[in-house]
């Protein structure tokens, strides 16, 4: 079935913390609910039907490497 996605991106240089930090706790995460629930709102979208669910992309520059390393995590909601 279908499945609508929010998807946070946090790009970081290789020493600047973790990306996954910066979304999966306190204040953002609860930013990210309350932006998702606006948009099916304003989108006629059935939150009690709708699966729903938040992902995170991290994109890591490092200047020793010309590729950026990319992960891809499926935040939990409670």
């Amino acid at each position: 079935g279908d499945t609508l996605c929010f998807i946070e991106v946090k790009t970081r240089d290789r020493n600047d913390g973790s990306a996954e930090r910066a979304t999966q706790e306190g204040e953002k995460l609860n930013r990210i609910k309350n932006a998702a629930k606006y948009y099916c709102l304003n989108n006629n979208v059935a939150m009690e039907t709708t699966p729903i669910q938040f992902e995170q992309v991290s994109i890591y520059n490092d200047s020793d490497i010309s590729d950026p390393i990319i992960r891809h995590f499926v935040i939990p909601i409670d």
